[in-house]
């Protein structure tokens, strides 16, 4: 009776039950989700994607050096996000990073939405700047969040499975991004 009232008063080991994923398991697969729904949206805010192509050509008739110039905005600022990133990372955590720039890029998102039915389609200039900064600021936040998202998931995923977990992740990813792709292409 001993041996049995010393065995029932051990702690029973964390999730017994195989049908319950872990927490960790759960929030793995959440980054992943994320990821999935988050890979097409990052495409839609592309000034190159098929709906921004035919407001700013077709709607506002931008000339196409201006267009051409407004669709480099996101590469010039994934070159500077490579300078300016860890110089944020050396004063705020990358998940505070994260979300101050998500904010932000959401608020640059909500002023195009509101002055869109204001930018004048007969003052090419005008539009012209209004769309070049617009877009700059959106390419630039975006490109700093992209960065530090990922870099704030790796800070809670663990070290054990990190190469792995990413490898299947961005995998997961690219194969998604595709599918969207060939389908808002056949649409």
């Amino acid at each position: 009776m001993n041996e049995e009232h010393s065995t029932s008063s051990l702690p029973k080991p964390f999730n017994t039950n195989r049908e319950t994923p872990s927490t960790l398991r759960k929030n793995l697969f959440l980054g992943q989700a994320l990821g999935v729904v988050a890979m097409p949206l990052g495409f839609l805010i592309l000034p190159s994607n098929f709906i921004i192509a035919m407001l700013l050509t077709q709607t506002f008739r931008l000339s196409d050096s201006v267009y051409g110039l407004i669709v480099s905005l996101p590469a010039w600022c994934n070159v500077a996000q490579l300078v300016i990133v860890p110089l944020l990372g050396n004063r705020w955590s990358q998940k505070a990073v994260t979300q101050v720039f998500s904010w932000t890029h959401l608020l640059i998102w909500a002023i195009l939405a509101s002055v869109l039915p204001y930018i004048p389609q007969d003052n090419l200039r005008l539009a012209s700047q209004i769309f070049f900064i617009l877009f700059f600021l959106s390419s630039f936040f975006h490109a700093i969040l992209g960065v530090a998202f990922t870099s704030w998931l790796q800070e809670w995923v663990p070290g054990r499975i990190r190469g792995k977990y990413f490898g299947k992740r961005n995998r997961i990813l690219q194969i998604t991004t595709i599918f969207i792709i060939l389908g808002g292409s056949y649409i």
